[in-house]
């Protein structure tokens, strides 16, 4: 996740192709449609991108991945995406 920090596109990269299976089946097991679970995945990394900084390294990447992806499939299942960031704070409110 430093390498996330930094910007470097290869980490991202080595984290997608470890983790997208699993998070895909997070996610489709939610939305149950392909185009939505596209968007809602490519939505996951973009806030792993953006957000790397609120990553706590003692609970572990897997779980913090998980949790954007259940995050990110019921604000779509509900038809509250987009979520829209509060403060400078990890918690989210949803339109």
């Amino acid at each position: 996740m430093e390498a996330v920090n930094r910007r470097e596109s290869d980490a991202i990269q080595e984290i997608y192709k470890r983790y997208e299976s699993a998070l895909r089946s997070v996610i489709q097991s939610v939305l149950h449609d392909e185009g939505e679970t596209d968007d809602a995945l490519n939505d996951v990394f973009v806030q792993l991108w953006d957000h790397a900084d609120r990553f706590n390294a003692a609970k572990g990447l897997h779980g913090f991945l998980v949790t954007l992806a259940r995050r990110r499939a019921l604000a779509g299942y509900l038809g509250a995406w987009p979520i829209v960031e509060v403060a400078q704070t990890s918690r989210y409110c949803y339109d």
